[in-house]
């Protein structure tokens, strides 16, 4: 309730009526809030004394500005007063002390919930994103991997393919075009069409090492030394020293199985086979593998050393950091 004192100079007239504006005010800025305002009309009935009225559905704990104006008519014609300044209330919040902290904390948890939601959609939004960028990833790293596979498999192909030709290389060195051997042979056969003909016939021989091939009569002379006692140029003649071919067929995982690391085959030298000058083991077994009745060999990478030996794997084998050794039997196993 508030009271008004309603008791202006009037001209001659009866008062008719209040005219009572009431609004919500910021307290901080003493401001008038747009869109709170309401009116109300106090009727006098021609009291000119205090008026007490009663404003209704004010909220607890909110400031309230009022201003009254006073209405009246005098001859038929209506008048109106000055409005009065601002008159400024604050409503008691109402209720107890604890309902007060209650509805505190109310406020506190609708506005906290508020703003969790918020949060937890955002927080939704952005797992979805995450979601959907770990599976474009992974998709990536499918496509990736079985891009790496192909590479790989690619890769792996033309090693062995490139393996394979350098294997074919080296085991052209073997083959010694317008070369007859003499004076070791075996048996001679007649109707051989090639030299891989031939070569086979030498294999299929338990003592044979080496052969010539005719390529005019077509004939397959097999020797029990690698490269015959001695050798001459013979036109239409192709001889090849089969121990150093069936030696080079190995593959490099084979090369490097039977080269056995700080081992030394002792013993079994050949005579006046011995010479330093060579770069690596694969040297040193080249010119195991064109000596006669060479085996094996063991070669000292520091000294750059070569020892070749007439038994697989000279007469003992003993440990030996400074050199390593090969026996061609591995080779061609």
């Amino acid at each position: 309730s508030s009271g008004i004192n309603a008791e202006w100079p009037l001209r001659p007239g009866e008062p008719w009526r209040l005219h009572v504006e009431v609004y919500q005010v910021d307290e901080d800025a003493g401001r008038r809030i747009s869109g709170t305002g309401r009116n109300e009309v106090v009727e006098l009935a021609g009291s000119r004394g205090d008026k007490i009225f009663t404003l209704g559905s004010l909220e607890g704990g909110k400031s309230y500005g009022i201003t009254v104006q006073l209405q009246t008519r005098f001859n038929g014609v209506f008048q109106t007063s000055s409005t009065t300044d601002q008159l400024s209330i604050t409503t008691p919040f109402g209720g107890t002390e604890v309902e007060k902290v209650e509805q505190q904390f109310d406020q506190i948890k609708q506005d906290t919930n508020t703003r969790a939601d918020r949060i937890e959609g955002e927080v939704t939004a952005e797992a979805g994103k995450l979601a959907s960028l770990r599976s474009d990833l992974d998709a990536y790293y499918r496509e990736a991997a079985a891009a790496i596979g192909q590479v790989e498999d690619i890769t792996a192909s033309n090693f062995t393919a490139q393996e394979g030709i350098l294997n074919g290389v080296v085991k052209e060195s073997c083959v010694e075009y317008g070369v007859k051997y003499y004076s070791s042979l075996l048996a001679t056969v007649q109707n051989v069409d090639s030299l891989q003909q031939c070569r086979s016939k030498c294999a299929e021989h338990g003592s044979c090492k080496g052969a010539s091939w005719s390529l005019t009569r077509r004939t397959c002379e097999l020797h029990s030394k690698r490269r015959g006692s001695y050798l001459q140029n013979v036109n239409g003649m192709i001889s090849v020293n089969n121990v150093c071919y069936e030696s080079m067929v190995s593959s490099s995982a084979k090369w490097e199985d039977c080269i056995k690391e700080n081992t030394d085959f002792n013993g079994a030298d050949i005579s006046n086979s011995q010479s330093y000058g060579f770069d690596t083991i694969y040297d040193c077994t080249a010119w195991c593998l064109n000596t006669a009745t060479c085996k094996s060999v063991t070669f000292s990478p520091s000294a750059k050393h070569c020892w070749l030996k007439n038994r697989d794997q000279g007469n003992s084998v003993n440990a030996h950091s400074a050199v390593s050794s090969l026996s061609l039997a591995c080779l061609q196993a």
